[in-house]
């Protein structure tokens, strides 16, 4: 429920495909999500993750500058 998604309280990255449109919405996911950040890449739910925009925003996730 959203009152369980806005319960966990961690650090979460919300990753989606610009052209997947079966999944929901990054955006509201990450709003949802007290530390929750939402980034856009190209591809849709299987393609993005081939992507060098998935790769660099996954990187950043896990180790900030």
């Amino acid at each position: 429920t959203e009152a369980e998604i806005r319960a966990i309280d961690v650090p979460a990255l919300a990753i989606l495909g610009a052209e997947d449109h079966d999944n929901g919405s990054a955006e509201t996911l990450a709003a949802w999500l007290p530390q929750g950040r939402a980034v856009t890449v190209p591809g849709d739910h299987g393609s993005c993750v081939s992507t060098p925009e998935f790769r660099d925003a996954l990187a950043g996730f896990l180790a900030p500058a």
